[in-house]
């Protein structure tokens, strides 16, 4: 991204959201934020929220890459 940025998995429903985990990309240079090797269940919903620290607002880009379980 272009700012500095947080983000968050979670699951749930609007009503009751629950962290499953975050990540903040602090002061690194690069300003990628990171979940990585997160063990998700085939039948819960997940939610990806992305902001920025304080008033950080900018463009970013949204990778995923899953790998099935054996």
């Amino acid at each position: 991204s272009s700012f500095d940025t947080y983000v968050q998995l979670l699951s749930g429903s609007c009503s009751a959201f629950s962290c499953v985990t975050s990540a903040d990309d602090g002061c690194d240079s690069d300003k990628q934020t990171l979940l990585t090797d997160i063990p998700v269940d085939t039948n819960t919903d997940y939610f990806i929220v992305l902001g920025g620290v304080s008033t950080s607002f900018g463009a970013y880009t949204l990778s995923l890459e899953l790998t099935p379980s054996n």
